[in-house]
């Protein structure tokens, strides 16, 4: 514990040091605000590095109990987050959309990257039994039955087997879906060339489904003119994108207004000009800092710089 004696030299100490530095700023204004703009903008170049993370398990600490039984399931049985492509068809049993559902099938098997598994009707399984034999063949095969008797067989079949129903094909019979799952993990080697896994992050999952988009795109008109991407996965990203895009638009739209609010309070252009800078470069600062120390910006560290703005703008109006 410090005495009150040496608290009292260190506040003393501490006081003479910030007056010094207010005379030093005072007599060399443009050196000091040079050194600033280097600093800030040495900094600013790690933004580039900033990431965005919607998990919702990113809420709790990685120590916790929870997260490490996420974390073990994962392990056992892969990622419970999927991606769900929804196809709207007339008439299910038509040669033409049985091809492109197969070559949509196919394309994201061999496009889509950090893919784990593919379902859809097209490896989907038809299981019978003839003669005291249990036969598994495909439920679509290449060439769909000619014979309207076995080609009505095979759709009742489907329509009937609670197998697929509400899973691969909708009630109503004019839905079937896809069902897309990632890798857990992705791979790499460390700078000794050990190969080191890690749990795949949002990047990772923003190339997947950038590239799933792309596929969807090329199949819309030809596979059908509906075709949807669902699941708590693509939610997770439009999330983060529109925390990115309302972070940049609400961050402008609120420097504009505070320019706006205190030209018309102070009326000289000197009193706009100063709070801003100060602003915009402590804003930047703390979002460069967060960049720099690898933390993300999730939904509750979002109004984060919308804080700072209010605070840094506070104390230069102040001063």
């Amino acid at each position: 514990m410090f005495s009150k004696s040496n608290q009292s030299n260190w506040k003393s100490t501490a006081e003479k040091s910030f007056g010094r530095l207010g005379v030093s700023i005072s007599h060399h204004p443009v050196l000091w605000f040079t050194m600033c703009l280097l600093i800030i903008g040495s900094i600013a170049s790690q933004l580039v590095h900033l990431r965005t993370d919607t998990a919702i398990e990113s809420f709790l600490d990685q120590e916790e109990q929870s997260i490490i039984d996420y974390n073990e399931f994962k392990d056992t049985f892969g990622r419970d987050e999927v991606f769900i492509i929804t196809v709207e068809v007339e008439d299910l049993f038509n040669q033409t959309f049985v091809d492109n559902l197969r070559a949509f099938h196919q394309a994201l098997e061999d496009e889509v990257p950090y893919l784990q598994s593919v379902d859809s009707l097209i490896n989907a399984s038809h299981i019978y039994g003839e003669n005291d034999t249990l036969i598994i063949e495909d439920l679509l095969p290449i060439e769909l039955p000619k014979d309207p008797q076995e080609l009505k067989k095979l759709q009742s079949y489907t329509y009937d087997s609670p197998t697929y129903q509400s899973y691969l094909i909708s009630k109503d019979r004019h839905l079937t879906s896809v069902m897309l799952r990632l890798e857990p993990y992705i791979y790499g080697k460390d700078a000794e060339g050990n190969v080191t896994t890690k749990y795949m992050e949002d990047k990772e999952m923003r190339e997947a489904y950038a590239a799933i988009g792309s596929i969807v795109d090329n199949f819309t008109g030809k596979l059908s003119n509906d075709i949807r991407i669902a699941g708590s996965q693509p939610i997770a990203i439009i999330l983060g994108e529109a925390i990115e895009r309302d972070f940049t638009v609400f961050s402008v739209l609120g420097i504009l207004l505070v320019g706006i609010v205190l030209g018309i309070v102070f009326r000289r252009g000197s009193a706009v000009f100063m709070p801003l800078v100060v602003m915009i470069l402590g804003v930047t600062a703390t979002i460069s800092f967060m960049a720099i120390l690898d933390t993300p910006m999730q939904m509750t560290t979002s109004i984060l710089p919308s804080f700072a703005l209010v605070f840094v703008l506070e104390t230069a109006s102040i001063y």
